[in-house]
């Protein structure tokens, strides 16, 4: 898990380097068009790496992905008007219900369904949904950093897409060494300790985020926070895989 957390996270940082190089030198849209041969190479050779998993008889839950989605949409739908509208709009009143309906009905399918996309005995355990909601609340954290930093990378301090992208390099780093000595830290210490201790260092990471000003420059303002940053989010992601899905 922590090899996977490692390669993950190298792969989300270079996708930043990538992104702001194919930005830089040909066009944004490249980046969205980049997983199209991506994915075709993926497909030619994934034959020949990955062993064919034994075949078994299922049904499709098709009720529960429907739900699923359309609670997800809504939810979404609701941010985004929300953003520019205000809460108390009637489209924004009315996503929010909207994905409430949807959201429970996923549930009760769920519940219901022989072959559920997701087995509800899974959330009995509630060391599995405190991993859960670190993991949703510091990855969500996260990714509305790197969003946030990259405009004032580029809207402050002037870097281009791919000087922006590279000073992300930092953070890939740090995450690769610190996700290597996690497996030994897990030999010692409880999943929850680490999470607890990965999530308070991101909390002290977003205070000096959020105290960047203008003046700020990028040695002195934003790589000590993004270095706490990486930190506290290597202490979060393997050890909160880890304790998403053991027993499953």
């Amino acid at each position: 898990m922590s090899l996977f957390i490692a390669i993950s996270s190298i792969g989300a940082s270079a996708g930043l380097v990538l992104g702001g190089a194919l930005t830089e030198l040909a066009s944004w849209r490249w980046s969205l068009l980049i997983n199209v041969p991506v994915g075709l190479v993926v497909a030619s050779i994934i034959g020949r790496l990955v062993a064919e998993t034994p075949r078994a008889r299922a049904r499709l839950d098709v009720a529960g992905a429907l739900t699923a989605t359309a609670a997800s949409t809504a939810l979404v739908y609701a941010f985004v008007v929300a953003a520019d509208h205000g809460w108390n709009t009637p489209g924004t009143l009315l996503a929010l219900l909207v994905a409430a309906i949807t959201g429970t009905a996923f549930f009760v399918i769920q519940g219901r369904t022989r072959q559920p996309l997701l087995n509800l005995e899974l959330l009995r355990d509630t060391k599995r949904d405190g991993g859960l909601m670190v993991m949703a609340l510091i990855v969500g954290m996260h990714f509305a950093t790197l969003f946030l930093v990259v405009q004032y990378f580029q809207r402050v301090l002037g870097f281009g897409p791919l000087l922006a992208g590279t000073a992300y390099l930092p953070l890939t780093a740090m995450v690769f060494m610190i996700t290597h000595f996690v497996p030994s830290l897990l030999q010692r210490f409880a999943a929850r300790a680490l999470l607890a201790t990965g999530s308070i260092i991101v909390a002290v990471s977003l205070v000096l985020f959020a105290r960047i000003d203008a003046s700020g420059s990028y040695r002195t303002s934003v790589l000590p926070a993004l270095v706490l940053h990486s930190i506290g989010i290597a202490l979060v992601f393997a050890p909160g895989t880890v304790a998403v899905m053991d027993g499953v």
